[in-house]
């Protein structure tokens, strides 16, 4: 079945964007207006093949193992409007099957010798520390001119337009469980929902709060007993897996000071080889940390590293805070706000303040406390 046609909202909405995108290429070099060219006619295309979701489960052909996962989807809109006070539009109503393992593959991009990501420069974004390719091939073009650097390729299964489109539900946004999935919408609806320009670590750290309090709270009014208990154990392994990292990143930023390129190298080696040895001990014990143990024997690096802290950085801070204003969704949205008119350095003054509140009181984030929780040391 061909897809449907784009709706005026669409059209719309792609004549303003285009127009963005013309600004962006008369202020921009060679190099990026290819750049700008590759995203333009890679979303343009995601957007032609997209499918009513009503369309695809009123379709025979759909797979039984696809419908649970639409099924959800109205649900979990409403839940993100409603309860998790998102702005939900009419995102989500829409299905891409991508037929490839990411929507896009993102560079990430670090000197050997210290912890610090390049940023690029977009006209809705802002800075940010990853470029976006819609071809795996693409982004190993563009990573051949940072030869000397630490270089990471990382393929996503998800990107939101911040309310520029009506984004669609992607084949790669399909998780384990249904949950998973209704978890990984609550994240894009929350970029969609508030967004600083320029702080990647406050809007990726927002997005994965909302999507893990999120989850738990809807698992609970749908009855998802099960899934939950399994997104739990998961995210139980991701928060292990981000502290071990957190510790070699502490350790990395002592070993780095006053280091060469060749120094930094040289030093990082014996930490390396720390870490994954940690990792493979502590997955022994918790058999569901084998997946990131698995995954993390691959080459490390600065960049690869820091895509982890990204995303995780100040969730425990914004736990704090959502328990302080007693977990209501319209108030802790009202504050982030409030926090995100802030300038940055006073941002990151409160987020600091209450990070260290989160350790002292070991993440104690009342009802929605995770008690598969473990550590693993480095």
């Amino acid at each position: 079945m061909t897809a449907s046609a784009p709706t005026l909202s669409f059209r719309s909405r792609w004549c303003q964007w285009l127009a963005l995108l013309s600004m962006a290429l008369i202020l921009t070099g060679c190099e990026s207006v290819r750049y700008y060219w590759q995203a333009a006619r890679g979303h343009f295309e995601l957007m032609q093949a997209v499918r009513p979701v009503d369309e695809v489960l009123e379709d025979p052909a759909t797979p039984a193992r696809l419908r649970p996962h639409l099924e959800i989807l109205k649900l979990a809109r409403q839940f993100a409007a409603h309860t998790l006070a998102l702005e939900a539009g009419d995102t989500y109503t829409g299905f891409v099957d991508l037929k490839r393992p990411a929507v896009v593959w993102n560079l990430f991009v670090s000197p050997v010798n210290r912890l610090e990501l390049k940023t690029w420069c977009f006209p809705v974004a802002g800075c940010v520390g990853y470029r976006g390719y819609f071809s795996h091939e693409a982004a190993e073009a563009a990573a051949r001119a940072y030869a000397g650097d630490d270089v990471w390729i990382g393929g996503a299964g998800a990107y939101s337009t911040l309310g520029w489109f009506d984004d669609p539900l992607l084949s790669t946004m399909l998780g384990p469980t249904p949950l998973d999935t209704a978890a990984l919408v609550f994240h894009e609806l929350a970029h969609r929902t508030l967004y600083i320009p320029g702080d990647t670590e406050l809007n990726e750290s927002w997005a994965t709060f909302v999507e893990q309090v999120g989850a738990g709270q809807f698992a609970h009014t749908q009855g998802l007993q099960s899934d939950w208990a399994r997104y739990q154990q998961r995210q139980a392994a991701r928060q292990a897996f981000t502290d071990l990292v957190a510790q070699l990143l502490n350790q990395l930023e002592r070993a780095y000071q006053g280091a060469t390129t060749s120094d930094a190298r040289a030093r990082r080696e014996p930490l390396f080889a720390r870490f994954r040895s940690a990792l493979i001990q502590c997955a022994e014990q918790h058999p569901s940390l084998t997946p990131w143990a698995q995954h993390w024997q691959r080459p490390l690096n600065n960049a690869r590293l820091l895509t982890v802290r990204s995303y995780h950085r100040w969730v425990p801070a914004l736990h704090v805070q959502f328990e302080a204003l007693g977990g209501q969704w319209p108030a802790f949205r009202a504050w982030m706000q409030a926090l995100a008119d802030q300038p940055r350095d006073a941002r990151t003054l409160t987020l600091e303040s209450l990070a260290q509140r989160a350790a002292r009181v070991a993440n104690q984030s009342s009802r929605l406390t995770n008690t598969l929780e473990f550590r693993c040391q480095l």
